[in-house]
């Protein structure tokens, strides 16, 4: 009599730290590009800032869901200086209410593709910035990883439909500063968050 072993139970595999960050990238990357589209969509039917105050209270919802879900992680207190916390409302206002709103007003004016090449300057300025103003340095290679980028966001952004305006225009320029005066700030912060 023979009798035959069930085979083994396929097992999923696990992620690995390089996976789960590869996902994340990827996840982020969709999720960035498409919401040009959908601002450009919807920026129809609501004004630039109620859409910023829809898509803020996501992005809180979605941060509370992680913050509620690592709650029984420890946590080291780190106290921070009234200038810290003053920078951190500057960049909460610069970044998450200023960028947004501009950009979801310029979009009223000028298409998807537009939009979306003139807001990804802010690479090019962030890496200015932290040169100029943070003092570190212009390595060659950030630059060319964001001439890199700025022109695929070109290359993307020439299957527009050329539906734009100087006000579009000047509304998303003014979106990238705002974008880059916030990772500025955000940067201070995390360099020296007691200090």
């Amino acid at each position: 009599m023979t009798q035959t072993l069930p085979a083994p139970a396929a097992t999923a595999p696990r992620l690995t730290e390089s996976r789960k960050a590869a996902v994340a990238a990827a996840v982020t990357v969709v999720l960035w590009s498409s919401a040009f589209v959908a601002i450009r969509d919807v920026g129809h039917t609501l004004s630039a800032a109620p859409l910023a105050l829809i898509r803020l209270a996501v992005a809180s919802l979605a941060l509370t869901v992680l913050v509620v879900a690592t709650r029984g992680r420890r946590v080291v207190p780190v106290r921070l200086s009234r200038r810290t916390l003053g920078l951190i409302a500057a960049c909460g206002v610069l970044w998450l209410a200023g960028y947004t709103v501009a950009l979801n007003a310029g979009e009223q004016h000028v298409d998807a593709g537009t939009a979306a090449l003139l807001v990804n300057v802010a690479p090019l300025l962030i890496a200015f910035g932290a040169g100029l103003f943070l003092g570190e340095g212009f390595p060659r290679a950030l630059i060319a990883g964001s001439l890199v980028a700025l022109g695929g966001v070109a290359v993307i952004s020439l299957g527009s439909t050329g539906d734009r305006d100087w006000l579009g225009v000047a509304l998303c320029l003014l979106a990238a500063v705002l974008y880059t005066a916030g990772a500025l700030i955000r940067r201070s912060c995390c360099a020296s968050p007691t200090g």
